[in-house]
């Protein structure tokens, strides 16, 4: 079963009249998600807190680095009580690394909430969930339906991928009308089959079969009722948003070590980019220079008159600081659509050691490992532990330390 050329249209799409076409689809995907499923710790029985937790770690996260992510937490924060008991750095460490930040601290909140005003146990239904921090329609939808096997739509872009090929959706599948019209359709589906085999298989479904890219149409079940397989207009669909352009940014940072060996960190606001994350002070600017695979920090660097490093971190310690001529570490790190060469610095006060309070804190290298550092500071901890005392254990990382050379 091959794909037609793309734009010759084989026949009318599948009409579906009484639900025919959804329920046929949802038989399909019964069937093809409990013969293919993977075997997710979260599947193993529907614990509602297991798969509040699943569904949390996996959002912008590949799923086998969210399944270490799960099991580590499970780990230490075996239900809610635990999480809501915690302090937020406790769980910021426990997140360090994935990135989007205000998803730890919603967790937190909503942990806490649970355990104020529900006892404990994560409602089951949507208005109760729509009250705790970080669970808007998806979230409550996935939960609702997979935890609690109700009949909630849980659209995530696997699902939107599947659909928009089913049904030849021509339009942005962002709009409001698709949702809609793709949420009617997964409740259709949910007429006839349990809802938590609808939502977890439209998901399995888009990341095993029909993915984004060389989707196997030539084995999928669903090929003789998939409207776009029949027009040939598989590779159109789901029609997305244009993707935000790149931006490139620099960065000087500064490491301001104390005669007893601590280091000055400051911490972050808690709203915001890495809310609450420590970090070693610095300043961005945006970098206007050729296309980013040829740029390095060394290259930002010499574009700017000598001077320019002290007076950024003197900005930003908040008094006159002596930096060294040149960066002990160059990091490249991301984060949304922002890619940025970091140049840390060496650096000593002018004028003594000076008395810090509020987000500022003078931290013992042996604590350095425990807390959870904003993106690109892990690699300048482990720098400065590489000759023993602070490097800890290792957390994974999106940075990449970039030769001096």
């Amino acid at each position: 079963m091959s794909e037609p050329p793309r734009g010759v249209d084989t026949g009318p799409a599948p009409r579906d009249p009484g639900g025919a076409l959804a329920a046929t689809l949802g038989f399909t995907l019964e069937r093809w998600f409990r013969q293919f499923r993977r075997d997710l710790p979260w599947r193993r029985r529907y614990d509602p807190y297991h798969i509040w937790i699943s569904e949390m770690l996996l959002q912008q996260t590949q799923m086998e680095r969210g399944v270490a992510y799960y099991l580590r937490w499970l780990e230490r924060f075996p239900d809610v009580a635990s999480v809501a008991a915690a302090t937020e750095d406790e769980v910021l460490k426990m997140w360090e690394g994935l990135g989007y930040y205000g998803r730890a601290r919603n967790l937190h909140r909503a942990a806490q909430m649970v355990m104020a005003r529900f006892d404990g146990a994560l409602p089951g239904n949507a208005t109760d969930l729509r009250l705790l921090p970080g669970i808007g329609p998806y979230t409550a939808g996935a939960l609702l339906s997979i935890a609690f096997n109700l009949p909630v739509p849980a659209v995530d872009a696997n699902a939107e991928r599947v659909l928009a090929r089913f049904l030849d959706e021509p339009a942005s599948v962002r709009s409001a009308g698709v949702r809609r019209r793709f949420e009617s359709f997964v409740r259709e589906m949910m007429d006839h089959v349990p809802p938590r085999d609808i939502s977890q298989g439209l998901m399995e479904f888009g990341a095993l079969c029909c993915t984004s890219r060389r989707p196997s149409c030539a084995v999928c079940p669903g090929a003789p009722y998939c409207a776009a397989w029949r027009r040939g207009t598989v590779a159109d669909r789901p029609s997305l948003p244009k993707k935000p352009s790149l931006r490139r940014m620099g960065r000087v940072a500064g490491v301001l070590t104390s005669p007893e060996g601590r280091v000055l960190l400051r911490r972050r606001p808690s709203e915001g980019l890495w809310g609450g994350l420590w970090e070693f002070p610095g300043q961005d600017f945006s970098l206007e220079v050729p296309p980013f695979d040829e740029v390095s920090p060394k290259d930002f660097l010499k574009k700017l008159p000598a001077s320019v490093p002290e007076a950024m971190l003197a900005r930003e310690f908040g008094w006159a600081v002596a930096v060294e001529a040149a960066p002990f570490l160059r990091v490249r790190y991301s984060y949304t659509v922002h890619r940025v060469e970091m140049a840390v610095f060496r650096c000593c006060p002018k004028e003594g050691m000076p008395k810090v309070s509020g987000a500022w804190r003078w931290v013992p290298p042996e604590e350095l490992s425990s807390l959870a550092l904003a993106s690109g500071n892990r690699a300048v901890v482990q720098e400065l532990g590489s000759s023993g005392g602070t490097r800890g254990r290792e957390e994974p990382s999106s940075s990449a330390v970039l030769p001096l050379t």
